[in-house]
């Protein structure tokens, strides 16, 4: 008694002219280990993810102030496309990496970027914000190299009326 095969296997030399697979299906069995293996049209490998930088570096600015947003991502040579996200939504193209704007109040939200050889970021917040007088304003200040903070609190008025500045 053999042993079935399910792959078609060659008869011997003198019944060449009869040869028949072993298993009637042997040949639909290689199509599909085929088809499994095959990479599959459309999918791709996982694209590194663009991030979103924003200049000046911190995420709370003043109205009127400009707004730098770059989107570093791997871009094909001859394309420099970027699609840009505003609060979840596709908002616009721009034919470079980065762009800039004078803030308003309608700017504030979550920003991320793509790019033609990057997946999509993960969201950067900014937030556009106004001087009010009387008012108390942090502030930071970067100083040098050693990028050292100085932490200030103020109020903040007009220059009709007294200013007051406490220092933390």
């Amino acid at each position: 008694m053999g042993i079935p095969s399910f792959l078609a296997l060659p008869a011997a030399r003198s019944d060449w002219a009869d040869c028949m697979p072993c298993h009637p299906l042997g040949h639909m069995l290689l199509w599909t280990a085929l088809l499994f293996l095959a990479p599959v049209p459309g999918t791709h490998a996982v694209l590194p993810k663009a991030e979103v930088k924003l200049q000046p570096a911190w995420i709370n600015v003043l109205q009127e102030d400009s707004v730098t947003l770059t989107c570093q991502g791997d871009h094909d040579p001859g394309n420099t496309t970027t699609q840009w996200f505003h609060n979840g939504n596709f908002t616009w193209t721009e034919n470079q990496p980065s762009f800039s704007f004078k803030a308003r109040r309608a700017s504030s939200g979550y920003y991320r970027c793509q790019t033609a050889y990057s997946s999509l970021s993960d969201p950067v917040h900014l937030d556009i914000s106004q001087y009010l007088e009387g008012h108390k304003q942090a502030a930071e200040c970067e100083r040098g190299r050693r990028k050292s903070l100085t932490h200030r609190t103020a109020s903040i008025f007009t220059a009709e009326s007294n200013a007051q500045t406490d220092h933390n």
